[in-house]
């Protein structure tokens, strides 16, 4: 039976709820939006959201089509991704606490723009524990029951998750963009310190078992 298009909209609402929810918690690629915003502008922290949503979308989009095999093959799998996601921060942290601050520079933006949007996916695919998230999100908000009406459906559900995550890292973005201007060269090395610090103890978490969001 298919969905009625008049629900699609529904499914939309509510799953931009659930990639709201997804995104919220402050993680490493959160962290690394509001560095790379501060230290490069909204471009660069804005594709790193985008990262990040597009990691988020996938995932949901694998619950919302009921992938069991895709999304058990993953969770197997999570441990050894969440430890080398972990020495990937711990080396970034140790870049960023050692490097000089620069506003902007560095490679081409091209090259730099894929740089940010790709750490970030490549980051929340490391941690395929998002799934059972999703999976809980979308039985509290009845979505579950809705996701057996086919492939529009968990389209719909797919986008809404994106939209949802990518307007919680805007609004990361925006927070950031409001303390940027002025930002002096010694201030932006402070930004790169602390956030450094930040990866690096997250990256340290993750190595020791700790399960954290993204």
């Amino acid at each position: 039976m298919n969905t009625d298009p008049i629900g699609w909209p529904t499914l939309l609402v509510k799953a931009f709820w659930v990639g709201l929810a997804i995104a919220a918690p402050m993680g490493p690629v959160g962290v690394l939006c509001l560095r790379r915003t501060l230290s490069q502008g909204w471009a660069a922290g804005l594709l790193t959201g985008l990262g990040a949503a597009s990691a988020d979308a996938c995932f949901g989009l694998a619950v919302a089509l009921g992938l069991s095999w895709l999304t058990d093959w993953l969770l197997a799998l999570g441990p050894h991704l969440r430890g080398l996601s972990g020495l990937c921060l711990l080396g970034l942290g140790a870049v960023l606490i050692l490097a000089p601050a620069r506003e902007g520079g560095g490679p081409e933006p091209a090259r730099r723009w894929l740089r940010d949007y790709g750490s970030a996916l490549v980051l929340c695919l490391g941690n395929p524990l998002v799934i059972l998230a999703l999976t809980a999100l979308f039985a509290a908000l009845g979505l579950t029951a809705d996701l057996n009406s086919g492939l529009p459906a968990a389209l719909a559900v797919g986008a809404g998750v994106f939209l949802g995550s990518l307007a919680w890292f805007a609004l990361l973005c925006a927070f950031a963009m409001r303390f940027r201007p002025g930002l002096a060269a010694h201030r932006l090395r402070r930004v790169n310190q602390v956030a450094g610090v930040a990866l690096g103890a997250l990256g340290l978490a993750m190595l020791l078992g700790l399960d954290l969001a993204y």
